[in-house]
């Protein structure tokens, strides 16, 4: 007996160490070649790529098409697994590989596959990227369609596939398509779109006005109250003389000829929560509140040169939404014109060096917050519901219309559903992205997104020139004044740009297209479109304007960049851009936006002005500095209203406020004072708003920046006429009533999370960063393989070491953080360091896959080596890519992934 029973243990014994063995060697196939030959197909010359010991790859090409085929293998080697599911969703195609299912990696709640898809695929991407590909200029196309070839050159060798590509395809049956030109212009409108979005925030503040009435409906989400520096001071504002330049900046604000008794109760919410839910899906880039760039002027630094300083703060991924590269060459396209040296990071799946230096200027961004989208109520015809009302013709129209088909993968075969995708004049009818609203008003958007790849001169003339020629231009700039003039015919995203050059220079552009709107109108609530009172596009066909502009019929607003918001060699000696308000709106002739956050800007000028002059380490210090200006502020309020009125015959209560009266501000992981202070103000909201509003208009404004500015707004003032609770007929509540109940019943809410043992109310216990590989996110035991890191973090939304969480169940989960970091000192470009925040390698076996977290976490960096001679010394792999022929052209062309 007892010998069967040995026999057995080993049988399972070695069962189980056999089925690991089979999981390792799946889980280790596909791994990048970094060492030895390759044949790249359609290269000019022999290209070598050195990796340093973070698998940093250094292309040292004879030319820079050759640099990039390279580039385009090396991200297909590393991130091709990212780079499908991303390409999936740009297409909206994620239900026909995945099928019918909850899409999200976070713990927040996310919208289904099918949402998706439906709602991407009516904002139609995929159509804007094929109308770019038709017009771009010969040059850039090059270099897209170099990088193409080298993303196929990889997909069409791999002898194995990445293990995560390989159960993908294991188990739903979708094959690796070659990438095309149109996929990589595609990814870049839909960074764009996340960078620019706020027309949720329209239909938002609509739901608002139409369920509390006007003046609390303004009051609830009002425009940004300025507390911190403008990126362009007074002093440095061309419009400065101006008194009154905007009119439409009064409160209370209603677009022209709008009925509120015209909206249908509750017409909005579904709309807002899809996007909601998409952005809690964790897309890539759906999280853009919050980025920092600076520069310092060399009569500020010990160096005597410029320093630069960049974290941008987007979602945290696994892999790293960023990937780290340096580009040598020898010349420019096809051995001919000036070479090309710069060094930053990259997006899988796109072919330019976004953020980074090369050996004459440093360049670093964070996103405007500009308005560049609006909302159009169109009038149906309520004869014939293919026609819309056109004010410039007088007469109904006929919208335009795009029929697609999601293909929806299910046990067997595939299901479709086919739906039609209108646009107006104005842009497509986004509420046809939620079936439940196919019998309300259609809403089209506006976005200058849709206006693809214009520079627009100081008389108005539109030139198309393909937004693409900044990105590949940032890279050549030798100084800041040729940065001004390549960033003038960037496009999208809108972005500040923030840069510095070896001859002393410094300098900011606020980049992008904007809409010039009537004074009467700001773009803050959804407009009437059938009258033109609010137009700044109104064309035939937005997607393919150019092909049918017709300048009898059809209109365009926009503003010449030249004329945008531009900084160089300010008096004070440095420039900030941390989402702050880029200038005075109230003396600027056009709307920049009415949506800013203020805290990081203020900190980080307090930071600057701490030395009078700043090393580059003074800057890396300063990247992670976690004090809390909003608490710093807000705090003595929370503790004087508990003072004034609050239990003090709750010992726990007691406790908490001497944690807080102590508290220095710092929101470190063991700060037992941050977590108090953040389920206290949660807490206020809620005791403010429950009363007064509905749970679903509560539940979509609770992680609304612009309510936020209310809030803040209130506890400073003391003003709000939400603190008053509705049900309490004999009290009239004051805001310190709120806050001392809000302590109170604050630190209730933590004993029954986290235990009655103060102590261990530690910042990082309930404030942790998911690093989450998409398989790993469906749990036990797929997040074994496929890593699912959830890390203690510092920082809040208001620090310089930005981690971006929302309120949920007691917890405080990280949305979005610094997801790269660089400082720059111009006068040693050779110490110049930068770090993200996972690894290089999106292999689920590779070292390379989170080896950077830890320096990332603390401050630590890692070199941005330049030098031939340095990178072939510290290279720890060398990789020769060697020409071949590129194949023969396929005998038919692809079938179209959006029909049948």
């Amino acid at each position: 007996m007892k010998r069967a029973v040995r026999w057995g243990l080993f049988a399972v014994l070695a069962v189980a160490f056999a089925l690991t063995a089979v999981v390792l060697e799946f889980m280790s196939q596909g791994k990048p070649q970094v060492d030895g030959q390759a044949l790249l197909p359609g290269l000019e010359a022999e290209t070598t790529v050195y990796r340093d010991e973070y698998g940093v790859p250094h292309i040292i090409a004879d030319n820079e098409l050759d640099a990039y085929r390279a580039l385009g293998y090396l991200h297909a080697q590393e991130r091709l697994f990212q780079m499908t599911i991303m390409r999936l969703m740009v297409q909206g195609r994620l239900s026909e590989v995945l099928g019918d299912k909850p899409f999200s990696q976070g713990r927040m709640p996310g919208a289904t596959t099918v949402e998706l898809d439906r709602f991407i695929r009516t904002v139609g991407f995929h159509r804007m990227s094929q109308n770019l590909v038709k017009r771009m200029h010969p040059d850039q196309l090059m270099h897209v369609n170099a990088y193409v070839e080298g993303v196929n050159a990889f997909v069409r060798n791999a002898n194995e596939l990445p293990p995560d590509l390989a159960l993908l395809q294991k188990t739903s049956g979708y094959k690796v398509e070659p990438w095309t030109s149109a996929d990589v212009l595609a990814m870049g409108r839909f960074i764009g779109w996340f960078l620019s979005a706020n027309w949720d925030s329209e239909l938002l503040r609509l739901e608002a006005v139409k369920t509390l009435g006007l003046e609390r409906g303004w009051e609830l989400l009002p425009r940004h109250k300025h507390d911190g520096p403008y990126i362009v001071p007074d002093e440095e504002n061309p419009f400065a003389a101006l008194t009154e330049a905007h009119k439409p900046i009064h409160e209370n604000y209603l677009p022209p000829e709008f009925n509120l008794d015209d909206v249908p109760e509750g017409m909005f919410g579904a709309l807002v929560d899809l996007h909601k839910a998409a952005v809690a899906s964790n897309l890539p880039l759906t999280w853009p509140y919050a980025s920092n760039n600076w520069a310092v002027a060399p009569e500020r630094s010990e160096s005597g040169a410029a320093i630069l300083a960049n974290d941008p703060h987007l979602s945290h991924l696994l892999p790293s939404i960023f990937y780290q590269a340096h580009i040598q060459t020898k010349a420019g396209l096809s051995s001919s014109g000036e070479g090309l040296d710069a060094i930053g990071v990259t997006f899988p799946g796109m072919p330019f060096i976004v953020l980074g230096h090369n050996r004459f200027v440093a360049w670093a961004a964070t996103t405007t917050r500009a308005d560049t989208q609006d909302l159009f109520i169109e009038r149906q015809n309520p004869d014939n519901p293919d026609q819309y009302w056109d004010p410039v013709t007088n007469g109904w129209r006929e919208y335009g219309r795009h029929a697609e088909t999601l293909k929806i993968a299910g046990r067997g075969k595939h299901k479709t559903v086919e739906f039609t995708v209108r646009t107006t004049r104005h842009g497509p009818v986004i509420s046809d992205a939620v079936p439940e609203l196919h019998g309300a008003p259609p809403i089209a958007l506006s976005w200058a997104g849709m206006l693809p790849g214009l520079h627009i001169d100081m008389q108005g003339r539109m030139q198309f020139v393909g937004g693409h020629i900044s990105f590949l231009g940032l890279a050549h700039a030798r100084n800041v004044d040729q940065l001004f003039g390549i960033l003038e015919y960037m496009d999208t995203p809108v972005q500040n740009w923030v840069f510095a050059d070896t001859q002393g220079n410094i300098g900011y552009f606020a980049s992008g297209i904007y809409p010039i709107r009537n004074p009467a109108c700001d773009g803050t609530l959804p407009a009437r479109g059938d009258i033109t009172t609010c137009d700044w596009m109104s064309v035939s066909d937005p997607f393919d304007f150019i092909g049918s502009y017709n300048p009898q019929q059809d209109r365009i607003s926009l503003l010449p960049q030249r004329v945008l918001p531009r900084l160089k060699n300010p008096k004070q000696g440095y420039i900030i851009s941390a989402n702050n308000q880029v200038i005075n709106e109230a003396k600027t002739p056009y709307v920049v936006s009415f949506n800013y956050m203020g805290w990081r800007a203020g900190r980080i000028e307090e930071l600057l002005k701490s030395k009078p002059a700043l090393s580059a380490d003074d800057n890396r210090r300063f990247q992670m500095d976690v004090l809390m200006p909003q608490a710093r502020r807000q705090v003595p309020v929370f503790l004087a209203a508990w003072e004034k009125l609050g239990n003090k015959n709750n010992p726990a209560a007691k406790r908490a406020a001497k944690y807080l009266k102590d508290w220095d501000f710092q929101a470190d992981t063991d700060s037992v004072a941050a977590t108090i202070y953040h389920a206290a103000y949660r807490e206020a909201i809620a005791l403010t708003l429950r009363d007064d509003l509905t749970p679903g208009l509560f539940r979509r404004v609770l992680n609304e920046p612009l309510l936020h500015n209310a809030i803040n707004n209130a506890i400073e003032s003391g003003q709000f006429s939400f603190f008053d609770n509705a049900a309490t007929k004999d009290l009239v509540e004051t805001r310190d009533h709120i806050l001392a109940a809000a302590l109170e019943t604050a630190v209730a809410g933590l004993e029954n999370q986290l235990g009655r043992n103060m102590k261990k109310w530690t910042w990082g216990r309930v404030h942790k960063a998911g690093f989450t590989h998409p398989i790993g996110a469906a749990g036990f035991p797929l997040n074994i393989f496929f890593k699912d890191y959830q890390l203690p973090v510092p920082g809040s939304l208001d620090t310089v070491f930005c981690e971006y969480s929302e309120f949920e169940d007691g917890l405080f989960p990280v949305r979005s953080g610094p997801a790269f970091r660089q400082v720059v000192d111009m006068s040693d470009i050779a110490s110049a360091r930068m770090v993200i925040d996972t690894g290089q390698s999106g292999h689920p076996r590779s070292p390379r896959l989170f080896d950077q977290n830890p320096l990332w976490l603390t401050g630590g960096t890692i070199p941005m080596i330049m030098d031939l001679k340095a990178v072939k010394k510290t290279a720890r792999h060398k990789l020769v890519f060697k020409p071949a022929p590129l194949p023969a052209a396929a005998p038919a062309p692809m079938p179209d992934p959006y029909g049948d």
